[in-house]
């Protein structure tokens, strides 16, 4: 009889566990499926507006969002993305910890007739943007919105700013291709101490 009660003191828990985790909804960003997601970031090139190219846009860490297609619910919620030389790659960051993202799998969550495993992606560098002038103000789904005020940055430590946004994204898509491009124009003046009168 003592050992009988045994076995059921260990195994009730355990099964009860089973049958309460079975019944919870994994919150969007635990959900995923086995296919990892990558990034591939790029550059339009340099220009004289443009300081980062594909060559060196690994030398900044950069500011990735997933959104589930469509929506404003985050499935990526700003992790840091940045370039680990030994790896030749790129890695996500929350912290100081290596994180993994995995696809959504369709029609797993909530309402399975908008979320159906494709993702709109917002990106921007640097990850910290206090030097920049430029903060996200909002995102509504497929509308990034950034505010700039150079006002309060010096021209001496300012940094340069990009973003990238691609939509409708899905595993089947293989890495995602992020082009990061300068929102701002180079205007450069030239002045005289003479003119004509």
């Amino acid at each position: 009889m003592k050992q009988k009660f045994t076995y059921l003191f260990f195994f009730l828990p355990a099964a009860l566990l089973l049958s309460l985790a079975g019944c919870h909804k994994a919150p969007v960003a635990e959900a995923g499926g086995t296919a990892e997601i990558g990034i591939r970031p790029s550059s339009a090139g340099m220009s004289k507006a443009t300081f980062y190219s594909t060559d060196n846009i690994t030398t900044v860490d950069l500011k990735i969002f997933a959104y589930l297609h469509d929506t404003e619910t985050a499935f990526i919620d700003g992790d840091k993305y940045h370039y680990i030389p030994e790896f030749s790659d790129w890695r996500f960051y929350q912290g100081a910890s290596i994180v993994h993202h995995y696809w959504p799998i369709p029609g797993s969550y909530w309402n399975s007739t908008e979320m159906d495993g494709h993702l709109d992606f917002v990106g921007y560098l640097p990850y910290d943007l206090s030097n920049t002038g430029v903060t996200l103000d909002s995102y509504t789904a497929g509308n990034p919105a950034f505010h700039a005020d150079l006002s309060e940055v010096s021209y001496a430590t300012q940094e340069e700013f990009l973003y990238a946004y691609v939509d409708d994204q899905t595993a089947a898509g293989g890495e995602v291709e992020m082009e990061f491009h300068h929102p701002f124009a180079k205007i450069s003046l030239q002045l005289k101490t003479s003119h004509r009168a």
